[in-house]
């Protein structure tokens, strides 16, 4: 899929798919002040993936994405394939399917994997989204204060507990979305992917987005 598709997926995605989900005027969200550093600590060279970032079309400033305080969105390349590779900085996530079918895929969600990434243990939520001219697999994972949260309903009640006593968070959700190739291939190209970008990412920042290591955990503890 070239680079303009994974454009249109995600400014059709957010656009069609937001105004619906988001119809009433609300104060825009506010994160913590790392949040903008973590996000710009995502490179676009890695060691074998070379990235574009392609998420300056999307006006975030618009009353439809009150919710959203930021967005990362970049089309990562290498000899292994090709990917878009979203973080969204919000106070409210909805389900990546809302994304696709506004702009015309069926969906399907396909049960969770756990990818070990170099410590990292992390519940992959995985979707296949398709129509007659493409197909595509999307993993995607949420991160609030460096935990990453297994289920919908624990971000939700995570989401209510911040929202009633006025706390700011780091709430990232992650997304990687793979066309043009099976489930399982999608996965091993995704895996190879993040193994990467964890080794290029700060150490201070890591947890933030794969949560916390298990293997320095445990070191901790003995």
């Amino acid at each position: 899929m070239n680079r303009q598709g994974y454009k249109l997926i995600i400014l059709g995605g957010l656009i069609l798919s937001l105004i619906n989900t988001y119809l009433l005027p609300r104060s825009r969200y506010q994160s913590k002040s790392i949040t903008k550093q973590i996000l710009d600590s995502i490179p676009l060279s890695l060691t074998d993936w070379k990235g574009k970032a392609i998420d300056s079309k999307i006006n975030i400033d618009s009353q439809i994405y009150t919710f959203l305080h930021d967005i990362k969105a970049i089309h990562y390349a290498s000899r292994k394939g090709n990917l878009l590779f979203i973080v969204l900085d919000a106070g409210n996530f909805h389900y990546p399917k809302v994304c696709f079918r506004g702009i015309g895929f069926k969906t399907e969600e396909l049960p969770a994997r756990e990818l070990t990434i170099n410590g990292y243990k992390i519940k992959i939520h995985i979707m296949h989204s398709f129509k007659p001219s493409l197909e595509c697999y999307s993993f995607y994972w949420i991160c609030i204060d460096k935990k990453v949260v297994p289920t919908w309903i624990e971000q939700k009640i995570k989401q209510l507990f911040y929202s009633l006593f006025n706390k700011k968070k780091v709430g990232l959700m992650m997304r990687i979305d793979i066309c043009n190739c099976n489930l399982e291939k999608s996965l091993a190209i995704a895996k190879d992917f993040l193994i990467d970008l964890q080794q290029h990412i700060p150490s201070v920042f890591k947890e933030y987005i794969f949560g916390e290591n298990s293997q320095i955990k445990s070191a901790l503890h003995k």
